[in-house]
């Protein structure tokens, strides 16, 4: 079962607040569920089919893409897109598009939207890092932060948007690969312990014995819900601290199971308001939303994120005391857990020649003075045609490569630099890239990569990665 089926063909109660009309669709055209809008749009017609299990005489041979109009439904004049978004067995699911809408409503306008909005944001916070560690001035420092914090903020709702629209899509799609449980939870802490620090909480990680060093699962995606979790824990706790805990659950079968506790003592929430957590842009309170801000929609994508993979999400909580999220995940067993590939010998990073390949000025800048704390100066390629000389008359120890360059495209260009020689055959070359990894139409992009970098840029994270690689 994919994405799209989940929701739509096995739990449509999902779609019952969302204002695109839809119905479910039996054999021959027979009414099995239709969402509010679609009962708004027909009244008396479709509730009366759907309580019967009638075939819906407004239906007839529906086409893909079709245009129609609906003379005995409320806005007779309105005009129609037919989309069937889902089909299973017998059962079909169709939607019903204004032909007419706004481009805000189509996922290809918001996806372009979501890259413009990121371009400055990458400047914007790049920037702000960098002044961060390198001025101690205490108002510019606590004014720098709260600049980072907001765009941070505005990344995240970029990205909450654009994840709910291909959930709404059916183009949401997992990525299983090989991970470390345990070191992913520890990249998290360090990722969020300064949010927790700046409130003067605690923020601490425990990890059991029995939790093996290798799984295969979505670790993007995984990490996504986490992040959410906890920074929604810090966000609503003001005295106390968050404990994260991960624990190997004692289930038999070929899978293994891995469950997160994420505990606060923040201000936890009404026992009649649970369930309303987890809607498309709702919380527990209005006023919540008006002192906390966030767009809703942080638990809904984690919920179906999570059901996606197999797993399962469930809440405990307790005004005035605290909350607790549980998160059970089915993991496939890696071949060996305890082993990973560590190269033989690693090449000290101060000591290599890097290529950085960048168009955009700003960007350059970022990077170069980045790298410039681990003592690098890099040489610069801002075309394909630039990079190809360079490596022509240089020997690299790295590159990092803008995947869209003016003349080239990055993974093209990789595939070049691959078959120059023996050298360049097994040099790491990591992609520089606003878009995220699971955003890619087509993951051939990173064949010729050793990984990626998402701007903008972390620089804890880029020591990470370049660690893999190199000696620090």
């Amino acid at each position: 079962m994919n994405l799209n089926e989940y929701h739509y063909a096995v739990d449509p109660t999902f779609l019952k607040r969302l204002p695109c009309p839809i119905i479910v669709l039996g054999p021959h055209g027979t009414a099995l569920f239709a969402n509010q809008a679609f009962i708004a749009l027909f009244s008396e017609i479709a509730a009366e089919a759907i309580q019967n299990g009638k075939i819906l005489s407004i239906i007839g041979r529906w086409q893909e893409e079709e245009v129609v109009s609906f003379p005995n439904s409320r806005v007779p004049q309105k005009k129609w897109r037919l989309k069937r978004i889902n089909q299973e067995d017998d059962r079909e699911v169709w939607s019903l598009e204004e032909a007419n809408q706004s481009p805000f409503q189509d996922t290809q306008f918001l996806s372009m939207m979501a890259h413009e909005l990121r371009t400055p944001l990458n400047a914007i916070l790049g920037l702000t890092q960098l002044v961060n560690q390198e001025n101690e001035q205490k108002g510019l420092v606590e004014t720098l932060h709260t600049l980072q914090y907001s765009g941070e903020h505005l990344l995240g709702l970029i990205n909450d948007v654009l994840d709910f629209s291909k959930i709404f899509e059916g183009k949401l799609q997992l990525d299983p690969r090989s991970f470390n449980p345990k070191m992913q939870c520890k990249e998290i802490k360090a990722m969020l312990q300064s949010r927790a620090l700046n409130k003067d909480i605690f923020l601490k990680v425990l990890i059991g014995d029995e939790v093996p060093e290798l799984v295969k699962g979505d670790d993007h995606r995984l990490k996504q819900v986490l992040i959410n979790l906890i920074n929604n824990a810090i966000k609503f706790t003001e005295e106390g601290g968050i404990t994260v805990k991960l624990e190997r659950l004692p289930r038999g079968g070929n899978m293994l199971w891995l469950r997160y506790t994420i505990e606060d003592s923040g201000i936890g929430i009404a026992p009649d308001k649970i369930q309303q957590i987890f809607e498309p842009f709702s919380q527990a309170d209005t006023s919540t939303g008006r002192k906390y801000g966030g767009t809703g929609l942080g638990l809904t994508i984690s919920r179906f994120l999570i059901e996606s993979m197999g797993g399962n999400i469930r809440v405990e909580s307790k005004p005035g005391v605290g909350t607790r999220f549980f998160v059970s995940l089915p993991m496939e067993r890696h071949q060996d857990e305890q082993q990973q590939f560590i190269p033989a010998s690693l090449k000290p990073f101060r000591n290599a020649k890097v290529l950085l390949v960048e168009d955009e000025p700003i960007n350059q800048a970022i990077a170069k003075r980045y790298l410039s704390k681990f003592g690098i100066v890099p040489e610069l390629a801002e075309n394909g045609k630039r990079v190809l000389q360079w490596v022509e008359a240089e020997t690299f120890d790295l590159i990092l490569m803008d995947l869209h360059l003016p003349d080239a495209h990055g993974e093209q260009l990789a595939r070049s630099i691959r078959h120059m020689n023996a050298h360049y055959h097994r040099i790491p070359i990591l992609a520089l890239t606003s878009t995220r990894y699971d955003e890619w139409e087509d993951k051939t992009e990173l064949a010729q990569m050793n990984g990626y970098l998402t701007k903008p840029i972390n620089p804890a994270l880029m020591k990470r990665t370049l660690e893999e690689f190199f000696e620090f």
